[in-house]
């Protein structure tokens, strides 16, 4: 039988766990999936699964006008510099892959 001291102190008072753990994931070096609806009432990103989303924008789908919103609202959604993102294909398309790296 192994000699297990349960009196031993631990680092938390009153002998607690730490009541939470903070999980993360680096999504650098990812593809993402994205479709996109242009004209839409108000700017909003919908995560759909851990690499595709669903992006409203309420910019017009000329000039490039509806990509640079969309870089810069998936940008502020998951807290990555703008210059981390590039459109890969899709480019005059609802339907987009993004790279991350």
């Amino acid at each position: 039988m192994n000699n297990l001291n349960l009196n031993k102190k631990l680092p938390f008072p009153h002998g607690a766990i730490a009541p939470f753990f903070i999980l993360t994931y680096d999504i650098e070096d990812m593809n993402l999936t994205i479709k996109v609806q242009t004209k839409a009432k108000k700017n909003l990103v919908s995560k759909i699964s851990e690499n595709q989303f669903k992006i409203q924008t309420t910019a017009v789908p000329e000039k490039g006008l509806a990509n640079k919103k969309i870089i810069d609202l998936l940008s502020e959604y998951l807290k990555i510099p703008k210059t981390k993102l590039k459109i890969i294909s899709g480019l005059t398309s609802k339907n987009k892959k993004i790279e991350v790296n």
